[in-house]
């Protein structure tokens, strides 16, 4: 694993050494990496990792932002009070697997919410654990 540190997030987190993260373009208040690696036969693992600035980030917003993304069709669940996950192994009919994390936090610990993570991942099925991983390094990191 190495530690990952993409520009604008304002968090670093682990992934395997192979992992990239490339600029997806950007918008005010907004960066978007794609990240992610190939383990061979032509396959990558990885996805979209998103950072917003949520200014005035009440629970009505969180709840529309979080409408906002798309989740395979799948139920979301929380993944603690400012934390939602939906994850399937029937990703599009295939046996494979997908995740999206919405998360939301603050940037200065004793101030208001005023973050968005978006962090939609696939891999084949066999490479769960590691997906998990990565989600569960950004989390610690970020903080959420």
């Amino acid at each position: 694993m190495t530690m990952l540190n993409p520009e604008g997030l304002g968090f670093g987190f682990t992934a395997p050494a192979n992992w990239t993260c490339n600029p997806a373009g950007s918008a005010e208040g907004e960066v978007k990496y794609n990240c992610g690696g190939s383990i061979g036969d032509n396959q990558e693992i990885g996805g979209e990792l998103i950072v917003r600035e949520c200014p005035d980030c009440d629970e009505a917003r969180r709840v529309a932002l979080r409408q906002a993304e798309e989740a395979w069709g799948q139920q979301w669940r929380s993944g603690g009070p400012y934390v939602v996950l939906a994850e399937t192994t029937k990703l599009d009919g295939a046996n494979a697997y997908g995740v999206v994390v919405v998360a939301f936090w603050r940037s200065n610990p004793d101030g208001a919410i005023d973050r968005q993570l978006v962090l939609r991942m696939t891999s084949p099925v066999e490479w769960v654990d590691v997906i998990r991983r990565v989600v569960g390094s950004i989390r610690a990191n970020a903080r959420f």
